[in-house]
């Protein structure tokens, strides 16, 4: 009897340690493991663009063992914190990460290198602090993206074009340099300390401003508490703007009226809560009810962006392609599995890329940066 009470534990303990094998290593099942991290799936670009991305990686290694991993922060920190981390124990060769909070960038880039991988940040620039310089110190870490300025500055351009154009509903009467021309703007921005939210605002303005000095037209703040009060999202826009009864709203064609001329959002969300809470008052709704419209501005070429652009409710916004921005993403993947790391991570094949695609891509290699451009998502 004893010896049959043995011959079972060791039996059982052999079975324990082959289920404990098979399941401590997941990696091992796989040639190549890719994990890719998103602040939130709610958010329509972001979630498209990882998904995108996924489908691009499992196609180009179709022909060996591949295995890609989605991961939902859902908007919280801590949760991609706890997932890159859970990645990384269970074993990992790239992270592809869209960040939930800025300033872990280099927590995320140290942890990486620490595990001998390389990580690839996309769509958001990653961030820290001011001693913080872009990811120069971690040849390891590399991001993707339209660059938080260059964003800013897109917009600004955007915002020109509709107050200067030949045909443009929306074209301004040229100042002069005793009394120029001045259109007033509301501002609905991200929150303050935001990198992507600060250099979106601080740049749109800035460019537009710049481009229409020649022509002595002015950019004003119609109520600067819109730039530091709203938060990202569209329902606070809303409540805000309902509390402005007083504020009368018409489009610039002459300017210096007293009244807002011209509404700019960080994103999509934020512009068309604006036009919801307007269309009361007869303003942007794109049909019969309308008594006057004013030059709205986006950002990020959401469905529902589109659609309000078609429907002749929102004038412009901005849109990274989703086969332009994967396929040069896939491009550093490549690289990654190639194992080059540093300035060879960022550069190598992006100049035949950019041929192919026919698109520009600037490639800032000693910063580790690879900048890919927005296109403009305009009313036809």
């Amino acid at each position: 009897m004893k010896k049959k009470f043995i011959a079972m534990l060791v039996a059982s303990l052999m079975l324990v340690g082959v289920f404990a094998f098979v399941g401590c290593d997941k990696k091992a099942e796989a040639d190549f493991v890719v994990d890719v991290f998103v602040y939130a799936d709610s958010d329509e670009y972001g979630f498209d663009l990882s998904r995108t991305i996924e489908g691009m990686i499992k196609t180009e290694y179709k022909d060996i063992s591949v295995e890609v991993n989605h991961h939902d922060a859902n908007w919280d920190g801590a949760t991609q914190t706890r997932q890159i981390d859970d990645a990384l124990t269970r074993g990992t060769d790239l992270l592809v990460v869209a960040l939930q909070e800025y300033t872990s960038a280099e927590s995320v880039a140290k942890k990486a290198k620490d595990n001998g991988i390389n990580v690839i940040f996309f769509v958001r620039e990653p961030y820290d602090n001011a001693s913080f310089n872009g990811l120069t110190g971690n040849d390891n870490a590399i991001f993707v993206g339209l660059e938080n300025e260059d964003g800013g500055n897109q917009q600004g351009e955007q915002i020109f074009e509709a107050l200067t154009s030949e045909g443009s509903q929306y074209k301004v009467q040229d100042g002069t340099e005793e009394n120029p021309t001045y259109v007033n703007y509301l501002m609905f921005r991200g929150n303050v300390g935001n990198p992507a939210a600060d250099a979106r605002s601080a740049n749109s303005v800035a460019k537009a401003n710049q481009l229409l000095a020649d022509r002595n037209i002015v950019l004003q703040k119609y109520d600067t508490d819109s730039e530091v009060d709203v938060a990202w999202f569209d329902g606070a826009v809303k409540e805000w703007l309902a509390d402005k009864t007083d504020y009368e709203y018409a489009s610039a064609t002459s300017g210096n009226d007293g009244k807002v001329n011209l509404i700019i959002g960080n994103s999509d969300a934020l512009t068309i809560g604006a036009i919801d809470t307007l269309a009361d008052k007869g303003v942007n709704t794109g049909d019969s009810n309308q008594k006057t419209s004013i030059p709205m501005f986006g950002f990020d070429a959401s469905k529902f962006g589109k659609e309000y652009i078609k429907n002749g409710r929102m004038t412009a916004t901005l849109i990274g392609e989703y086969d332009y921005f994967a396929s040069t993403v896939l491009q550093v993947v490549k690289n990654s599995k190639d194992g080059l790391i540093g300035q060879a991570l960022a550069s190598t094949g992006m100049s035949d890329l950019s041929t192919a695609l026919g698109k520009k891509i600037d490639v800032k290699a000693a910063e580790h940066i690879v900048n890919v451009f927005y296109d403009k998502y305009v009313q036809a």
